[in-house]
């Protein structure tokens, strides 16, 4: 239930800083640019490998973002807000070495590393009673 809470709350941080917006704006902005100047070289569209690149280090910022913001909503309302390290912790284990991609590629930082910089709190409230907790892996199929 805190690790749901954990990423319930990073994603809360997204939708404040409207992520999702200026992402769209920030790609649709080196496209118009790029396709002004008429960079193309026929084989490899620059402006969609440029947009790329760039877009892999803003978001790596805003997953930062979001993490810090999430943990600082869940500690701000009273509950744990050591979720979201221990839904990091859980991915990088199921994910293994497979989740280790260089992070230069990636357009989220280092499992490890935010696992690291999410450790939150474990004092306060969980964000769900066990019951409210077994209705909602219920409705997910999971006894």
């Amino acid at each position: 239930a805190d690790r749901l809470a954990g990423v319930m709350a990073h994603e809360t941080g997204h939708i404040a800083r409207r992520d999702p917006m200026v992402a769209l704006f920030r790609g649709a902005g080196i496209g118009v640019i790029s396709a002004t100047l008429g960079i193309n070289f026929g084989f490899a569209d620059v402006s969609s490998l440029a947009g790329r690149l760039v877009g892999l280090s803003y978001s790596r910022e805003m997953e930062r973002l979001a993490d810090a913001n999430g943990v600082a909503y869940l500690q701000a309302s009273g509950l744990r807000s050591d979720g979201l390290a221990g839904f990091f912790a859980l991915t990088d284990k199921r994910n293994g070495s497979a989740g280790a991609a260089v992070e230069f590629l990636s357009d989220h930082p280092r499992t490890s590393d935010r696992q690291k910089q999410s450790q939150g709190s474990p004092l306060g409230d969980s964000a769900l009673t066990p019951q409210e907790w077994a209705a909602v892996r219920s409705m997910c199929g999971k006894p």
